[in-house]
């Protein structure tokens, strides 16, 4: 019987473990002659950039601003963005021609790139960009620091079309 008691005990115990996915090993990232690690990263940080898209669609640019670093850098498709005030400048030209314009976050991710044994915590999202009749698919790689967006890579193409359409 104290088999019994011990098995139930240790069965009731060991299935309350959670898993650390902070060394959970995701993939790699080559950078020059080096291979980095990543690892699953910190979902936490995905609420960084909600809390950055739902400012966007509200048009609250004061909060949209202060989840931002002054010297953010914008890796862009088209050019680079340098520094917050940039950015909102250009938030701000586009949201005058597009007033419409809406984001809508597809899914996003949550990684760590492991350096040197720091880690570097970068939040992959997936985004549909509508404005006037056109919807842009958007992959954006931010680096998230102590809550806060430090580095962006933009990447942007079109929406695929429904097949039905382009056979008309």
């Amino acid at each position: 019987m104290k088999n019994l008691n011990f098995l139930l005990l240790f069965l009731i115990f060991s299935c309350n473990v959670t898993p650390d996915f902070s060394s959970t090993k995701i993939g790699f990232e080559n950078e020059g002659e080096n291979t980095y690690d990543i690892t699953a990263g910190e979902a936490a940080s995905t609420a960084v950039i909600s809390s950055f898209i739902n400012a966007v669609n509200q048009r609250d640019m004061e909060t949209v601003r202060n989840l931002q670093f002054e010297d953010i850098v914008i890796y862009g498709t088209q050019e680079n963005i340098e520094g917050v005030d940039q950015h909102m400048k250009v938030f701000d030209d586009f949201l005058k021609t597009y007033p419409d314009a809406n984001w809508k976050i597809k899914w996003t991710m949550s990684s760590n790139v492991i350096k040197d044994d720091v880690a570097e915590n970068w939040v992959t999202t997936n985004l549909l960009l509508t404005f006037g009749e056109a919807e842009v698919n958007e992959v954006v790689d931010a680096n998230i620091v102590d809550g806060k967006i430090k580095t962006i890579y933009l990447y942007t193409g079109q929406q695929k079309m429904n097949p039905k359409e382009s056979s008309e």
